[in-house]
């Protein structure tokens, strides 16, 4: 089991250079743990997708659809209390510390490639390449 970002669940669906990243993290550990907060992040992004013009609205809502599948049972509630500590210790934003609230409660890190974020929190959070040289 590992918590992931809404980037990280992007980079598997959507073609991009993170990509195959992603999806060797994915072969490695199947069991992504999101806080509820990532649907509202996700369909940012593939609105940003759908405005650019890039893939039509049919994908993207597939792309929803499949990424919602893969974390079906995994969306986990966040303390809000520890979820604002956590965004004033380490100034970062309410919507990031709910991701770290909820590796610091797993005790396991945050996948991510937020740079801003892994600096903020190094000891909460790892990023793509980091988690697959830990679990050789």
């Amino acid at each position: 089991m590992i918590p992931v970002d809404a980037n990280i669940l992007a980079y598997f669906f959507i073609e991009s250079p993170f990509t195959e990243l992603a999806r060797q993290v994915f072969a490695e550990d199947q069991e992504w743990v999101v806080p509820a907060l990532w649907r509202h992040e996700f369909i940012s992004i593939l609105l940003k997708i759908a405005r650019q013009g890039s893939q039509s609205e049919a994908d993207l809502l597939t792309i929803w659809e499949n990424a919602n599948a893969l974390v079906k049972g995994n969306e986990k509630e966040v303390d809000m209390r520890q979820a604002f500590h956590l965004a004033i210790q380490q100034r970062v934003s309410s919507y990031d510390a709910q991701y770290i609230a909820l590796a610091q409660t797993l005790g396991i890190p945050l996948v991510t490639e937020d740079r801003k974020l892994r600096q903020a929190a190094p000891n909460l959070t790892v990023s793509m390449q980091d988690f697959l040289k830990q679990s050789e």
